[in-house]
């Protein structure tokens, strides 16, 4: 099995387009409800990979549900 850092997957995120990445351990997903622990979809799980994307801040304000499915980076 290949090992991968944490660094790596920051990097490579990065390299995709992602405006944040972070590295959740385990345990802070303890108290969310059943069903909803990342063990509970993939029970091998070590940790959770978080990313986060920049989201045009004038979609939010739109009354039409349109720019929320439409929203694309130039």
């Amino acid at each position: 099995m290949m090992t991968v850092t944490a660094e790596q997957v920051k990097t490579m995120a990065r390299v995709l387009g992602a405006d944040l990445c972070g590295i959740a351990p385990l345990y802070r997903f303890d108290e969310a409800p059943e069903g909803f622990r990342p063990q509970d979809i993939f029970p091998e799980t070590k940790s959770v990979i978080v990313l986060a994307k920049r989201f045009p801040e004038g979609a939010c304000a739109s009354v039409s549900p349109v720019p929320y499915t439409a929203a694309t980076e130039r």
